[in-house]
């Protein structure tokens, strides 16, 4: 099987003399060798300099750049399988047996070596690593370093006021003279004859096996920020989130199928869109390039770029998406998307098409002009896009903070503030009608034509569920003021095929509703973030 590995070199910078500290197990405080003064790493920054360690599946010696945070500490991580500080020999899988005694002996040469499961407060950081192995066991313990190499010759020392041999062990640098009770200072020079400088060492955060490390990947990748969600053909939630660019599938019990990032996108993207392909496409953007990032949605491969900038002599339109406001695909996969304010249709490989079928709905008669959306200095064109309450027939311009969805019954659904309206796919008005409270989020309907959105008022929610002819609006669920199951913060949802509904949130918070408004599954951090919404709440009845 064999063990899989990083390693790990933590220097934190002592506050009192300035000096680099080793910290060469994960602790939180280790004395500086220097000062003997306190040196923290809270568990915040245990897990920003983690969040940046290699990745576990990176090939054997790549190294990660330096994690740093305030030129106060320095990570520096690689993908190494463990091995003996001492000798360098591998550790074997049989290491994992000796966790509870918490140390093991090295084959080749002796050396005792600590293993452990990792600590509670580690567990959630450490992308399911099953082993720390390596680290100092008296940094462990809360003392200095188990191998600071002690003086080769015994050190004299006489008191500088009576002058008799003064007797010390090294624990303290303040002496006290047994003759005459004068106190001392032991001299730098003295200090670190007795305690030599110690050295970083690397420790491991190890897995029993690559077949444990796909596993943990998939099992335990912990999502903090959250940009968009779309629910899949297959049943799975595909993600995106901000900084650099994480995409990611899960199953609705958020079991991790696979994760990538945008290699291409800038390092700080604050909200990158996805969209879903029916044909096994996903697509992200995010404001800053011009083009598309796809992936597999089955392993989230990379499948390249789509669109690109539009030539500033163009005469037809490209799918230039850095003025892109929604995308949505269509069951044929073609691409609906609002650029600017233009509602506009492109063929899967990026090819402008007509938005609408040719001689269909009100404006059937004519051909629809696909002219180049942008000016020569890479502007979006003007146009007077329609608000979604005067939305009639066939609209090629939309206002541009609109929400676009295609619903799985194939009709296309418009929301702005409160107006929710829905088309044919001739572009022909079905229906348009005010649900009464905003709409913050999208709107998404089922396999049956049902639309379903969430709408706010202050801190209060309601999931709506609007019949096919738009006739009728039932009220699903509401939020915990109203005795309900939603949280205040409840916007972004997706909808299923059979009209179960599922509602995302920053901090892995997913709540699943059955197609009734049912509460049929909860994550344990939206259980957290309930409990102290009832708690406030109950504080404001006081």
């Amino acid at each position: 099987m064999g063990l899989v590995g990083i390693y790990l070199e933590l220097t934190a910078r002592c506050t009192g003399c300035g000096a680099g500290v080793p910290f060469n197990a994960y602790v939180t405080r280790t004395p500086c060798p220097i000062c003997n003064a306190a040196v923290d790493v809270d568990p915040d920054n245990w897990k920003s300099l983690l969040g940046n360690a290699v990745a576990v599946d990176a090939p054997l010696g790549k190294t990660s750049s330096v994690a740093t945070l305030s030129d106060d500490l320095k990570l520096d991580s690689g993908r190494e399988d463990p091995r003996c500080a001492g000798c360098g020999t591998a550790f074997p899988d049989e290491v994992a047996a000796f966790t509870e005694r918490g140390f093991a002996m090295c084959a080749g040469c002796g050396r005792r070596t600590s293993v452990r499961t990792p600590p509670p407060e580690l567990a959630s950081l450490v992308r399911g690593a099953q082993l720390v192995i390596g680290e100092d066991l008296a940094q462990l313990a809360g003392g200095m370093a188990q191998d600071a190499p002690r003086a080769r010759e015994p050190v004299l020392l006489s008191c500088t006021n009576c002058h008799a041999p003064l007797q010390f062990d090294g624990s303290q640098r303040s002496v006290r003279c047994s003759y005459c009770s004068a106190d001392l200072y032991l001299p730098d020079e003295l200090w670190l004859k007795l305690h030599p400088v110690a050295k970083v060492a690397r420790f491991y955060l190890t897995w029993l096996s690559a077949a444990a490390v796909a596993t943990a990947q998939r099992e335990t990748f912990a999502w903090h920020n959250l940009a968009d969600a779309q629910i899949g053909t297959d049943g799975n939630l595909y993600c995106t989130s901000g900084g650099k660019t994480t995409v990611w599938c899960m199953t609705p019990d958020l079991t991790t199928r696979w994760m990538t990032n945008d290699a291409d996108a800038a390092p700080h993207i604050s909200d990158p869109m996805l969209a879903l392909d029916p044909t096994g496409r996903v697509l992200t953007w995010n404001g800053q390039q011009h083009s598309l990032q796809v992936f597999s949605s089955q392993d989230g491969a990379s499948l390249g770029r789509l669109g690109g900038k539009q030539p500033g002599d163009a005469t037809t339109r490209v799918l230039d998406v850095v003025a892109l406001h929604e995308l949505a695909v269509d069951r044929d996969g073609t691409l609906i998307a609002l650029i600017g304010e233009h509602l506009c249709r492109f063929a899967r490989d990026g090819s402008p098409l007509e938005l609408w079928p040719p001689k269909s709905g009100l404006l059937g008669t004519k051909h629809e002009k696909l002219v180049a959306l942008y000016d020569a200095s890479g502007s979006v064109l003007a146009t007077e896009g329609v608000d979604v309450d005067k939305l009639s027939s066939q609209p090629h311009a939309l206002d541009d903070y609109s929400r676009v969805a295609v619903g799985w019954d194939g009709m296309y659904y418009f929301v702005r503030d409160e107006w929710v309206a829905k088309l044919d796919r001739a572009g022909k008005l079905v229906y348009r009608i005010n649900v009464g409270n905003d709409v913050p989020g999208k709107v998404g309907a089922d396999g049956a034509g049902r639309a379903y959105v969430v709408t706010r008022k202050s801190r209060q929610r309601w999931l709506l569920r609007i019949s096919p002819d738009g006739k009728h609006v039932d009220t699903l669920a509401t939020d915990h003021i109203h005795g309900g199951v939603l949280h205040h913060e409840n916007d972004l949802i997706c909808v299923g095929s059979d009209g179960t509904t599922y509602h995302l949130r920053f901090g892995m918070i997913l709540r699943v509703l059955a197609p009734d408004g049912r509460l049929v599954f909860i994550s344990e951090k939206a259980k957290v973030a309930d409990a102290r919404e009832r708690e406030a709440r109950a504080k404001q009845d006081v």
